[in-house]
C-alpha cells in the first residue's frame, strides 16, 4: 500500500508549492476536492525526485460506542484506511467516547497488522486502571502508547494525579498523546485551560526520557506548541483534526496557514506526524491533501517523514 504524490497545478497555485517538472506526468487520480488531481497512482513514468514510496501512517483515530461523540468500529476504520491508501494507524481509547481499553484492544486484535492500540487513561475516575496494569499491558506489548484528555477530564499534563502513569510510559518508551488546543463543545464541563499546549513544557522539562505528542497541532495555540516542540527534543505534534468531515480547497489553505505559523518557530519537520482524527475527519480527504500542504510548508522532501517516517521513529512501529 502506500501512495506516491504530485500535486495539481491548481493546487500549487493555491498553496505556494513550487512548480515541478511536468514533461512525464503520468495519470493522476482525482481528489473529489474540487476535483483537482492530486495523488499519483501509476507511477511508472515519474520523474526519479518523486518515485520514493510513501508509507502512510495515521497517527490519531478514534473507534468508540458513543452516539454523541464517536460510534465506530476498528472494522470501519480499516475499510476508510484501504479507500485513503493509509498503511497502518494508532488507534485511541477513551472514556469520553465508550471506548474502554478492553474492548479497544479487542477491535485492535481483529487487525494486527493495520492497527496499534494506544490506551487511554482517565486519572480522576474511580474505575481508571492502576499504573501497574497498564505496565503489564505495555509488558506485552499490547499498547503503543497513551492518550490523555486532561482538557475535558480538568487536571494539567504535569499534575501529580497522572504522574505515575507518565513515569510507566517513560520506562517503557511509550509516547503519550495529550488531546491539546480545541475542545468539543458538545461535551459539558471541557475546560480550555486545561487543554493549553504551553502547559506541556513543564512535563517534558521534568520528564526527558518521555517522548509527547501534542495532538491537533496545538490549535488555536499553534505557536505555543510550536515553542514547546522547538525547545524540547522530546516533544512532536501532530496535525489531526483540523478540519471536521471533508476538505475544500479554502480548508486546504488555512492549514497552511496554521503549519506556517508552526514553521516560524519550530522549523523541523520531524516534529510533525501525520494524523486524521476519523472518524471527525474524512481520511481520504486527509491523505489527498496533505502531501502537498506539507511540500509547501517544509519542502518537498519532508513529505515522506510527515506521513509516516517520523511515526515509525517516534511510535517505534514497523511499516
Amino acid at each position: 500500500m502506500g501512495v506516491f504524490f504530485r500535486c495539481g497545478d491548481a493546487q500549487r497555485r493555491r498553496l505556494g508549492v513550487a512548480d515541478v517538472p511536468t514533461d512525464k506526468t503520468p495519470p493522476l487520480r482525482a481528489s473529489g476536492i474540487d476535483q483537482q488531481p492530486q495523488i499519483v497512482l501509476n507511477t511508472a513514468d515519474v520523474d526519479p525526485p518523486l518515485r520514493s514510496f510513501i508509507v502512510i501512517i495515521d497517527t490519531h483515530t478514534h473507534i468508540g460506542l458513543d452516539r454523541e461523540t464517536i460510534r465506530a468500529t476498528s472494522g470501519e476504520l480499516v475499510k476508510s484506511m484501504d479507500a485513503a491508501g493509509i498503511d497502518r494507524a494508532l488507534v485511541f481509547g477513551g472514556a469520553i467516547n465508550d471506548c474502554p481499553n478492553s474492548w479497544l484492544l479487542d477491535q485492535v486484535d481483529h487487525f494486527p497488522d493495520r492497527l496499534s492500540a494506544v490506551a487511554s487513561v482517565s486519572p480522576l475516575r474511580s474505575d481508571a486502571p492502576t499504573p501497574k496494569a497498564v505496565d503489564r499491558l505495555a509488558a506485552k506489548g499490547r499498547i503503543a502508547g497513551l492518550k490523555l484528555y486532561p482538557g475535558y477530564e480538568h487536571y494539567y499534563p504535569a499534575d501529580a494525579v497522572i504522574r505515575p502513569y507518565l513515569k510507566v510510559a517513560a520506562d517503557r518508551g511509550l509516547p503519550v498523546v495529550f488531546h491539546s488546543g480545541d475542545l468539543f463543545n458538545k461535551i459539558p464541563g471541557a475546560k480550555l485551560k486545561y487543554a493549553q499546549a504551553i502547559h506541556i513544557d513543564d512535563l517534558a522539562v521534568e520528564l526527558p526520557n518521555l517522548k509527547i505528542v501534542i495532538a491537533h497541532l496545538g490549535y488555536p495555540w499553534m505557536v505555543d506548541a510550536a515553542q514547546v516542540c522547538q525547545k524540547n527534543a522530546n516533544v512532536y505534534a501532530d496535525i489531526s483534526g483540523l478540519v471536521y468531515g471533508r476538505f475544500t480547497s479554502s480548508t486546504e489553505a488555512q492549514i497552511v496557514t496554521y503549519l506556517r505559523q508552526f514553521v516560524a518557530v519550530c522549523e523541523s519537520p520531524e516534529k510533525v506526524l501525520f494524523g486524521t482524527d476519523w472518524p471527525i475527519a474524512d481520511q481520504s480527504d486527509y491523505v489527498v491533501a496533505m502531501p502537498c500542504i506539507v511540500s509547501a510548508v517544509f519542502g518537498e522532501t519532508a513529505v515522506p517523514g510527515v506521513m509516516g517516517g517520523n511515526a515509525l521513529r517516534v511510535f517505534g512501529l514497523h511499516p
